[in-house]
This record gives structure tokens, C-alpha cells and sequence, in this order.
């Protein structure tokens, strides 16, 4: 029984971590989108 408990601790660690990139990657996108945009803007207005 204990094993199993384990093994549960190390999956729900597991899926929490993609769960965070899950996150993450939206995230990432509209930074780097924004830095994107605003470069670009910077270009334009000189």
C-alpha cells in the first residue's frame, strides 16, 4: 500500500509540472508577442 501512495506523490508531482508549462506556454507567447510588437512598432515610428 505504501508503494502505491508513492508512485500516486510522484504522477501527481509529474502532472502538476506539465500542468505549470501548460501554463507557461500562453504566457510566453504573448511576451514574446508583445516584445514582437513593440520592436516592430519601434521600427516603424522612426
Amino acid at each position: 500500500m505504501h508503494h502505491d501512495i508513492g508512485a500516486m506523490e510522484k504522477f501527481k508531482k509529474h502532472w502538476e509540472i506539465q500542468h505549470n508549462w501548460q501554463l507557461l506556454f500562453p504566457f510566453f507567447g504573448l511576451v514574446i508577442l508583445g516584445y514582437s510588437a513593440f520592436k516592430i512598432s519601434n521600427g516603424f515610428f522612426r
